[in-house]
């Protein structure tokens, strides 16, 4: 996870809540890494459902040559299936985004008034 974090210059870790997760998650922060654990409140399909306008509307990009891309798009193509883990982490990665862009414009608009 370190060495994909480095790799991909990813400011932040987003790890899904778990009883298994709940050590990584604190030995990351001990390391002084950030790190947003993220508990979903609904199942993997209504996940992927809340972020199809983002696909929709072309916000979502893919390279067009990657290692790892083909493999990803028969996942994204054939979800759900009983192998959806990196569709899941894309969706709860869209929707963290929204948050974050959603808490900031708020905020902005906010303090803007004033």
């Amino acid at each position: 996870m370190l060495e994909l974090k480095a790799n991909y210059g990813a400011g932040t870790l987003l790890i899904e809540e778990s009883p298994i997760s709940k050590g990584l998650i604190q030995s990351l922060r001990e390391q002084h890494l950030s790190v947003t654990s993220y508990r979903p409140d609904t199942d993997k399909r209504a996940r992927l459902i809340a972020q199809s306008d983002l696909f929709a509307a072309g916000s979502v990009l893919l390279p067009t040559r990657a290692g790892w891309l083909e493999a990803f798009e028969a996942e994204l193509l054939a979800f759900p299936g009983r192998y959806d883990d990196q569709v899941d982490a894309l969706t709860q990665g869209l929707a963290w985004g929204r948050r974050v862009r959603s808490s900031r414009t708020t905020t902005h608009a906010i303090g803007g008034m004033y």
